[in-house]
C-alpha cells in the first residue's frame, strides 16, 4: 500500500527543518514542531508497513542532526515511536476469551499478519537502538530507555528471545546508564507479568 501523501508531506517538512540554513525559512516551532505534526498522523502511519518504513527512514537523519534542538528532536522521535505501537496493536483482532488483551503473535489470523510485520519492524528498530557499548550520558540513556519502552510494548504480542536475553544483560550491567538499566528492568518485569497471565 503506498504511503499517504499527507505523511510524505509531513516527513518532507521534518527534513526541511533539518537542512534549512536560514532561520526565516524555519517553521515557528522548528524541528520539534514538525515532528509533532508528523506524529499527529500516527493512526495513518500505523495503517501499513510502508508508512512505518518511510517514518523509520528518518531515524538516522534525526540521530545525526546536530543543529538547534537536536536532542529535543531525537527524544521526541524516540518517544513517539514508542507510542506508535498502540495504534498498530489496535489493528489486531481482539481475543474472544480475553477481549481486553491483544492477541499473541501465534494466535493472529493470516489476514492480520501485516500488523505483526509492523510490530516486528518497530521492535527491530528499537532493538538496534539498544545495541553497542554502554552509554553514560543522560541523553543517550534516555534514548535507549525509549527504545526499551518500544520493546516492552511490542512484547505484549511478540516474544523475541534475543530481546529477553539482552534485557537481562543490560539490567545487570552497572556500566550502563541508570535510565537504560531501569527501562530494561521494566521490560523484564512486564515480560514476566504478561507471561504469568497466559
Amino acid at each position: 500500500m503506498p504511503v499517504a501523501p499527507s505523511i510524505l508531506k509531513a516527513i518532507k517538512a521534518v527534513r526541511k527543518e533539518m537542512i534549512s540554513p536560514d532561520p526565516k525559512d524555519r517553521h515557528q516551532l522548528g524541528l520539534y514542531g514538525a515532528l509533532r505534526k508528523l506524529f499527529q498522523k500516527s493512526d495513518e502511519i500505523a495503517a501499513n508497513l510502508e508508512s512505518i518504513e518511510a517514518l523509520l527512514d528518518l531515524a538516522p537523519e534525526i540521530e545525526a542532526f546536530r543543529g538547534k534542538g537536536s536532542q529535543t528532536a531525537a527524544n521526541e522521535f524516540a518517544r513517539s515511536i514508542s507510542y506508535l505501537t498502540y495504534p498498530v496493536k489496535e489493528r489486531l483482532p481482539r481475543s474472544e476469551s480475553t477481549p481486553d488483551l491483544f492477541m499473541q503473535e501465534a494466535e493472529v489470523p493470516a489476514s492480520a499478519k501485516d500488523v505483526i510485520d509492523c510490530l516486528d519492524r518497530l521492535a527491530a528498530h528499537a532493538f538496534s537502538r539498544t545495541q553497542g557499548p554502554p552509554v553514560r550520558s543522560i541523553h543517550a540513556g534516555e534514548l535507549r530507555a525509549f527504545s526499551w519502552n518500544t520493546l516492552k510494548r511490542t512484547s505484549e504480542v511478540l516474544h523475541r528471545p534475543e530481546h529477553l536475553a539482552h534485557a537481562h544483560k543490560v539490567a545487570a550491567d552497572k556500566r550502563d546508564s541508570i535510565e537504560e538499566r531501569t527501562a530494561a528492568e521494566e521490560y523484564l518485569s512486564d515480560f514476566w507479568d504478561d507471561d504469568e497471565e497466559e
